[in-house]
């Protein structure tokens, strides 16, 4: 700020925004994502900008801000597409699929996700195919699709070798849902205790939340999960400023 240096400020912003975001300072991090964006903006970088909006629009999914995010998102996609980076167009892209997953446009998501799936193994990045193959998965959830469900994920999981226990929590919680969906309490009770687990070492306050809300769906009281349930979920969503419509049910 002190030189001017609006790329430099950006940059500074953005990373601050992706503490506060594992951190669970959601107010903070759209803040920090929009100063980013701004000042890219400002300095005529609308490449980094739109980079930059993605990452705001992830926030806002997550929330349930789901109006708010679509247009963030299209912009991005398009902006990123035209100018040749894809890589980063594809993170913006896999939140579009969450969000019309999140709308009920199940066969425009799963379109959207299968394709992006595949364009992440053609660029190289088995963990990103497999961070799409998680949103998509849940999309084939919430059509019943549990067994194509979990042959997408258990192809993502076999085709990667890279590190991503930071999804442990979320395939956790997507496993369990499919166990519950066959009639599995005892399994999907499992699944939860050990996405729990995984969730509270790592503070991803996100996840935790889903993975409590899911075992309140389906009525599991389990101390290995948490002591007090709903009073804990109900901290969370403040804390985040989630809507527990942006969370699908079990």
């Amino acid at each position: 700020v002190e030189i001017g240096d609006l790329a430099g400020q950006a940059r500074v912003a953005n990373n601050l925004g992706g503490m506060a975001y594992f951190d669970g300072r959601w107010n903070e991090t759209l803040a920090y994502y929009r100063e980013a964006s701004e000042a890219s903006r400002r300095v005529g970088d609308f490449v980094g900008a739109a980079g930059f909006d993605g990452n705001i629009a992830e926030v806002l999914v997550n929330q349930g801000h789901v109006a708010e995010a679509g247009p963030l998102l299209r912009n991005a996609s398009r902006v990123l597409r035209s100018s040749g980076s894809p890589w980063v167009a594809s993170f913006s892209e896999m939140q579009l699929g969450r969000l019309l997953t999140m709308r009920g446009e199940y066969k425009a998501a799963e379109q959207l996700l299968r394709g992006l799936m595949a364009e992440c193994y053609v660029m190289g990045v088995p963990a990103s195919a497999y961070e799409v193959a998680l949103h998509l998965a849940e999309c084939l959830v919430d059509q019943d699709s549990v067994d194509e469900a979990i042959d997408v994920l258990d192809v993502a999981v076999a085709r990667n070798n890279e590190d991503v226990s930071l999804f442990e929590g979320a395939e956790a919680r997507l496993r369990a849902r499919v166990a519950a969906c066959r009639g599995r309490i005892d399994m999907a009770t499992d699944l939860i205790a050990k996405g729990v687990a995984a969730t509270r070492a790592r503070t991803l306050q996100f996840d935790l939340c889903r993975l409590l809300i899911l075992a309140s769906d389906l009525g599991i009281d389990e101390p290995r999960i948490s002591v007090d349930l709903p009073a804990e979920v109900t901290s969370l969503l403040d804390r985040l400023c989630v809507h527990t419509d942006a969370i699908p049910p079990a």
